[in-house]
């Protein structure tokens, strides 16, 4: 089973423990139990699967957040911290 490279770089980024199904069309991603997405087994961008394969990452990274909402999101830019 071969997951398109944008969706298993945001699954190894989210850094939570989820899971992938394989259905007879689609692939089924599950973190913490939670569906987040399906994507085309013949997906014909290997590296992207279309913009289908891309809202699929972002949906991953979002359920990473939301059950893990105290680790920072490598989207925003962390904050300075100032000496005294």
């Amino acid at each position: 089973m071969r997951t398109p490279e944008s969706i298993q770089r945001a699954l190894d980024e989210c850094g939570v423990p989820y899971e992938i199904v394989a259905g007879k069309k689609h692939q089924k991603i599950f973190i913490g139990g939670k569906l987040i997405g399906i994507f085309a087994r013949n997906a014909r961008k290997s590296d992207t699967a279309g913009k289908g394969g891309l809202a699929v990452a972002t949906a991953i990274r979002r359920a990473a957040r939301a059950f893990n909402p105290s680790a920072p999101s490598p989207d925003q830019p962390q904050p300075e911290q100032q000496s005294a």
